[in-house]
């Protein structure tokens, strides 16, 4: 009885993940529309300022949620801080392809990402 427990809840959490997956890829779509809808009139340092501040009380929801403001602390700060920074760099470069680009390149060369991903990490990580 506790196996068949076990394995429906293994089937929970991975339909829940597909699920979060799939709605997440969705939101980016959507996300991806409005930016290149927002790209001929605003510039985009102003549109990442409306994306980052719809997406603050979300994830603050999520932070309180899961232990608050001492649940963020890591002996690995710098590290985070970096890929931050590597992110915000990545998510801008994106945006301002997003406005010079169709779309369909630009989200095609997105996904090509983890092929990048792949390629790269044998120099960088040994």
């Amino acid at each position: 009885m506790k196996r068949q427990a076990r394995i429906a809840m293994k089937r929970d959490e991975r339909l829940k993940g597909i699920l979060c997956l799939c709605a997440g890829i969705g939101l980016f779509s959507i996300q991806d529309v409005i930016i290149k809808l927002m790209s001929g009139e605003y510039p985009i340092s102003e549109a990442m300022t409306i994306r980052s501040l719809t997406a603050l009380p979300l994830l603050t929801g999520l932070v309180l949620i899961n232990g608050g403001l001492p649940s963020l602390r890591s002996p690995h700060m710098a590290q985070l801080i970096a890929r931050g920074v590597l992110n915000l760099i990545a998510y801008t470069g994106y945006y301002l392809a997003l406005a010079a680009l169709p779309m369909a390149s630009c989200v095609a060369l997105f996904f090509t990402a983890p092929l990048f991903i792949v390629a790269f990490s044998v120099p960088l990580l040994g």
